[in-house]
């Protein structure tokens, strides 16, 4: 994954601005994407009319090493029984459950078509966030 716009102002006013004083998000939660969600995140994101059980999952990260972070726990998602499925390419990960801001957009290595009562699971580690 790679930093969005937002993301990337917050972390230049926290390292290069000492009158900027930018808050660490208190919970981080991933969101799917059935295309590029843009630098900002908000394209594309599944909704509940695709899908009538989407909802952002909340996500934890280990420690950081070696200019990389990784999920340290399972994030799931079950599809409504009554969708008629989508793919997801893209993910992010926000700072609210709903609404907030975008931190982190990345592209699935292979997307992943999902049907009804399909289960989308991301194992600790599967998730990663890098700085390069």
């Amino acid at each position: 994954m790679s930093l969005s716009n937002y993301a990337e102002n917050l972390l230049l006013n926290w390292l290069l601005n000492p009158s900027a004083t930018p808050i660490r998000p208190t919970d981080l939660y991933v969101s799917l994407h059935t295309g590029d969600p843009t630098e900002d995140g908000a394209t594309a994101e599944v909704t509940a009319i695709i899908d009538a059980n989407y909802v952002r999952k909340f996500v934890t990260f280990g420690d950081a090493s070696n200019g990389s972070i990784v999920t340290d726990a399972v994030v799931s998602w079950l599809v409504d029984e009554n969708s008629s499925g989508y793919s997801v390419s893209h993910i992010g990960l926000w700072d609210s459950a709903t609404a907030g801001n975008c931190l982190f957009i990345g592209e699935m290595v292979v997307p992943k078509a999902l049907t009804a009562s399909a289960i989308l699971t991301f194992n600790a580690g599967d998730l990663v966030a890098a700085l390069d």
